[in-house]
């Protein structure tokens, strides 16, 4: 796996550029809200209907090649702490 980005999640969506390779990314949301997330360029941002993330949860997703970044965002108000992790899965 690459390294591990960590984002506090506000209602602003915000973007941070994977640090590894791999087409696979584990999202593991800590909590204590739902987070949305959308894979893309350095311009990428999510909204809330971008793809949840739900509090306490830990998923595996697909990225293509060609997504540099992964950029988070909750609803307003809210806030989440969320780990993203590229690499090789199956």
């Amino acid at each position: 796996p690459g390294p591990t980005l960590t984002f506090a999640v506000t209602d602003t969506s915000g973007a941070q550029a994977f640090g590894g390779i791999g087409s696979q990314v584990v999202i593991q949301n800590a909590g204590p809200n739902t987070a949305f997330v959308v894979f893309g360029l350095s311009d990428a941002a999510a909204t809330t209907a971008s793809f949840p993330v739900l509090n306490g949860q830990s998923l595996q997703l697909s990225r293509s090649d060609s997504a540099t970044h992964a950029a988070l965002v909750c609803a307003s108000g809210q806030t989440a702490t969320v780990y993203v992790t590229p690499g090789y899965g199956d």
